[in-house]
Order: structure tokens, then C-alpha cells, then sequence
């Protein structure tokens, strides 16, 4: 197995990508929350998206 090294500034992008990401879906279900006037539908939404971070999170740290 050859070593497989990502520069840093690489892996930097990558994560800032990913938060811009998350913010932009936050928002937009935020958003439809309150167009559909029914808040308890970003509570139950973000603490599913919560759970499966939890899960992919855990589940990376196994291997």
C-alpha cells in the first residue's frame, strides 16, 4: 500500500465545503419550516440528521 498523503489546505476545502454545505441545508429546511408554519418539523428533521452523524461517526471510528 503506497502512502496516500492529502496536502493540508486540500483537506481544509474539503471540510469548509462541507459546512457551507450544512449551513445551506439548515437553512433552507429552516426555511420551509417556517413557510409551512410547523417549527416542530425542523426539530424532528435536524435530530435525525443529528443521529445519523452520530452513526456515521461511530461507525467510522469501528474500522
Amino acid at each position: 500500500d503506497p502512502d496516500f498523503n492529502l496536502p493540508n489546505s486540500f483537506i481544509k476545502d474539503f471540510y469548509n465545503s462541507k459546512k457551507i454545505l450544512l449551513k445551506s441545508m439548515i437553512t433552507e429546511v429552516a426555511q420551509l419550516a417556517i413557510e409551512c408554519n410547523n417549527h416542530q418539523e425542523i426539530v424532528v428533521w435536524l435530530k435525525q440528521f443529528i443521529d445519523r452523524q452520530k452513526e456515521m461517526k461511530a461507525s467510522s471510528t469501528k474500522k
